[in-house]
C-alpha cells in the first residue's frame, strides 16, 4: 500500500470520526445521511476540497425558516433537513449541566473550608509566636543579684518556676493559662487579638486560647513552651462544656487528649537568665 493510501485512508478516518462526534454531541442530521457523506468523502484524493453545502431558504407561511442541502450541492431535487434540537438532547444537555454544576459547588465548597482552616493555622502561628516573644522579654528581668540570689520573682510569668532550683513545685512543668498582664491575655479573638474587654454577656467569645508551660532545666535556662488550641468545627463543643479558656487544672490537662473537639499549635523556646548585675 502506497504513502498516498496511507494518507487517504488516514484523513478519511479523521473525517468520519469528527462527523461522528458532531452527530453525537449535536444530533442534527440522520444516520443515512452522514454516512453517505462520510462515504463520498472517502473518494476524495488528498489535496482535493470537499464540494461547498448550498444552504436555501424556505418560506412556510410568515416564518421563515433556515435549512441545509444534504445531497453535496448536486443539482436537481435535494433532501432538506431542518437545523433543530430534540428534546432528548435538551434533556441530555441539561443532565451534563447538573452533573458539572455539583461538582463546581462541591469544590467550592472544599475550596471555602480549606481556606478557613489555613487562616485559622496562620492565626493561631502568630499567638503562639507574640507569646514566645512576650516570655523572651520576660526573661530581661531574670537576673543574678549581686548576693547570688535570683530576681525570677520580678518576672511577670516566669516566675511560676520559683527560686527553688532544682526542686520542681508548684505550676512549675504544667499547663497554665498565663495571667493578664496589661493588654496581654490569653484569649484572643479569631483575628488573633487579645482580648482586654470583661467577661460579661456582650463580650465577644473567645477564638483562640493560650496556655503555656515552664520548666528549670538549669540554674540560668528555662524551657518555656506555648500551646495555642481553638476549637474543630462539628466537633462537639469544649471538654465538659468549660469555657474555652477555662483555668481549671483538670481542664487543662484533660484537653491535651481531645484531638478531635480541639487544633493546636506549639512552640518551644529557652530563656537564658540576664547575667547582668544587680
Amino acid at each position: 500500500m502506497s504513502g498516498t493510501s496511507h494518507k487517504r485512508i488516514g484523513a478519511a478516518m479523521a473525517t468520519t470520526t469528527s462527523i461522528a462526534i458532531f452527530v453525537m454531541i449535536a444530533g442534527r442530521h440522520a444516520f443515512s445521511n452522514v454516512l453517505r457523506r462520510a462515504l463520498a468523502l472517502l473518494a476524495i484524493a488528498p489535496g482535493e476540497r470537499a464540494p461547498r453545502q448550498r444552504r436555501g431558504v424556505e418560506r412556510a407561511g410568515t416564518q421563515r425558516t433556515v435549512v441545509k442541502r444534504l445531497d453535496g450541492g448536486r443539482s436537481g431535487r435535494g433532501r432538506y433537513a431542518i437545523a433543530a434540537y430534540t428534546v432528548m438532547e435538551v434533556m441530555i444537555s441539561l443532565g451534563v449541566l447538573s452533573i458539572g454544576a455539583t461538582g463546581v459547588i462541591a469544590l467550592q465548597k472544599a475550596t471555602v473550608i480549606g481556606n478557613v482552616l489555613a487562616r485559622d493555622l496562620s492565626t493561631a502561628n502568630a499567638v503562639s509566636s507574640a507569646w514566645i516573644e512576650r516570655l523572651r522579654v520576660d526573661g530581661l528581668s531574670w537576673k543574678r543579684l549581686l548576693n547570688g540570689s535570683s530576681s525570677i520573682g520580678s518576672t511577670q510569668w516566669l516566675k511560676q518556676v520559683g527560686a527553688d532550683f532544682p526542686v520542681i513545685a508548684g505550676n512549675e512543668g504544667q499547663w497554665i493559662r498565663p495571667d493578664p498582664v496589661g493588654n496581654y491575655t490569653a484569649e484572643s479573638n479569631v483575628q488573633g487579638k487579645d482580648l482586654v474587654a470583661p467577661p460579661g454577656p456582650l463580650a465577644p467569645p473567645p477564638g483562640f486560647c493560650t496556655n503555656i508551660r515552664l520548666t528549670q532545666l538549669t540554674p540560668s535556662l528555662i524551657r518555656a513552651e506555648v500551646r495555642v488550641f481553638w476549637l474543630r468545627r462539628k466537633g462537639g463543643g469544649t471538654l465538659n462544656q468549660k469555657p474555652l479558656c477555662d483555668n481549671d487544672p483538670s481542664y487543662l490537662a484533660g484537653i491535651e487528649a481531645e484531638r478531635s473537639r480541639y487544633h493546636f499549635v506549639y512552640m518551644t523556646t529557652g530563656i537564658l537568665r540576664n547575667d547582668g548585675h544587680e
